[in-house]
């Protein structure tokens, strides 16, 4: 399971991503186009765990490699790349300016609404504008998206 939390603070906006299985994806989607990357330059520290990490070429992701933790990583606008947890319990905290350039080119993955949220919200409060949790679990050698079943069998006692 994967559990996103999205913190506005002082001048930055924080994506903590925590995925509790190996093979989980921790790239974010982006809700029109459904390319899974961060959709603008993004600077993350992954804190704890290990990581698979992608390059897309066209349609073709391909793993680039295997880190441990702690590393920080950063993402530019031309590259995509994703990412999925190679180990159980892995955590990373992506930072983001808090400025509309920048946020604008999230507002497919977090929502117009958060985004706003996060600009209007003042120098000296922090907020959490959006919580969630998914399964999305991926390939480990080829970042496609691997089927979820949900086992459907109930047991009364």
């Amino acid at each position: 399971m994967r559990n996103v939390r999205i913190i506005t603070c002082q001048d930055h906006l924080l994506i903590i991503i925590e995925s509790t299985e190996e093979d989980n994806e921790i790239t974010c989607e982006n809700r029109l186009t459904g390319k899974r990357s961060f959709p603008a330059n993004t600077t993350a520290l992954l804190v704890d765990g290990k990581f698979n990490h992608f390059y897309e070429d066209g349609e073709t992701w391909t793993k680039h490699s295997t880190w441990d933790t702690p590393r920080i990583f950063f993402k530019t606008s031309n590259v995509v790349s994703g990412g999925t947890s190679e180990t159980a319990n892995t955590r990373m905290i992506a930072l983001l300016p808090k400025k509309r350039e920048v946020l604008t080119e999230w507002i497919n993955t977090v929502g117009e609404n958060q985004v706003n949220v996060a600009i209007d919200t003042s120098r000296d409060s922090h907020v959490t504008i959006a919580e969630g949790t998914a399964i999305r679990k991926m390939d480990a050698n080829t970042f496609t998206e691997l089927p979820t079943t949900i086992d459907d069998e109930i047991t009364f006692q």
